[in-house]
C-alpha cells in the first residue's frame, strides 16, 4: 500500500499549475468531477438556512445596507 504521508509531501512540493495537472489526471482516469462534488456541497445547505441568509439579506436591504460585493 502506498505510504500516504509520502504522497502528501509529493503534492505540497507541486506548483499551482501541476496540481491542476494532477486534478485533472485523476478526473479523467477515475471518471470523476472535482467540480461536480463542490456543486453537490452547495446544493446541501440546509433549507432553513438558506431561508435564514435571504431574511437576513432582505433586511439589510430594507434598511439601506447593501453588501460592497452588490455596490
Amino acid at each position: 500500500m502506498a505510504d500516504i504521508n509520502a504522497i502528501a509531501e509529493q503534492i505540497q512540493g507541486l506548483t499551482l499549475l501541476e496540481a491542476s495537472q494532477l486534478v485533472k489526471l485523476l478526473e479523467e482516469k477515475l471518471g470523476v468531477s472535482a467540480a461536480a462534488a463542490a456543486l453537490a456541497r452547495r446544493r446541501n445547505v440546509k433549507p432553513q438556512a438558506r431561508r435564514q441568509r435571504a431574511a437576513r439579506n432582505a433586511s439589510n436591504i430594507e434598511k439601506g445596507r447593501l453588501r460592497e460585493s452588490w455596490s
